[in-house]
């Protein structure tokens, strides 16, 4: 890491399988915008716009969107 990063919470240092599916979130300050690739990762699709309810990331509605996707990992950016 770089000398100002902080670095990542132990929960993030888990390895992500080489395949499958992930959820892609473009964090915004007033909406989300969600996103899955494909199982190979190829291709990234949109999937849906989550408007803002507060400062943090509404977890369980992630959690949901994540499950029904089968995502095996989240990439935020």
């Amino acid at each position: 890491p770089l000398p100002h990063s902080p670095s990542p919470p132990p929960s993030a240092t888990r390895a992500v399988p080489s395949k499958g599916v992930l959820l892609g979130i473009d964090y915004g300050t007033v909406r989300h915008g969600l996103a899955v690739t494909d199982p190979d990762r190829i291709i990234a699709s949109p999937l849906d716009t989550y408007a803002r309810r507060s400062e943090a990331l509404d977890g369980p509605h992630l959690a949901r969107v994540a499950a029904d996707n089968r995502a095996v990992g989240i990439v935020v950016g």
